[in-house]
């Protein structure tokens, strides 16, 4: 029989969306009780410009670079008060890159036990044309990862309307 490791650090990784942040109910019923720290994270991506002059693309890319990280300081502080609130530990992580690849660099390079990350119920062409991010961490991740789909979501996202 395998030895199941205890769970001491969970990824929650977080982009901004009501969706995204419904894996917080998970992670709290997960985290409680337990010597367990919460690593948030929000990947900053760089964000695909077209522009004739080249000093304009790094302006402009420069610029919604550290706006995004502006806005996901205030945003993992007031997620990260609302877990400690509830007992449990957190770590707050903003770091530059592709999403899927990033979570999972992180993953490994942190010792994190467990993903916990949500699907965004993405269909179709548009999964096909952009790609789910959930479906490549959970694919290519070397942690387990605990998927939460949309509908599991909607009596967290009732409760906040």
């Amino acid at each position: 029989m395998q030895k199941v490791r205890k769970i001491q650090r969970i990824l929650a990784p977080l982009d901004g969306s009501s969706i995204a942040e419904c894996i917080l109910n998970y992670v709290r019923t997960i985290a409680r009780g337990e010597d367990t720290e919460v690593h948030l994270l929000h990947v900053v991506q760089i964000p695909v410009v077209a522009f004739s002059d080249e000093s304009s693309v790094t302006e402009y890319v420069e610029s919604a670079i550290e706006a995004d990280e502006s806005w996901a300081k205030g945003y993992l502080e007031l997620k990260s008060r609302e877990l400690q609130a509830a007992g449990i530990k957190t770590r707050k992580i903003i770091i530059r890159g592709k999403a899927a690849e990033t979570i999972n660099d992180y993953a490994t390079k942190n010792e994190i036990d467990l993903i916990i990350i949500s699907s965004h119920g993405r269909s179709g062409f548009s999964k096909w044309a952009l790609g789910s991010v959930t479906e490549k961490v959970a694919h290519t991740s070397t942690v387990p990862v605990l998927i939460i789909p949309p509908e599991y979501c909607k009596g967290a996202l009732k409760e906040r309307a």
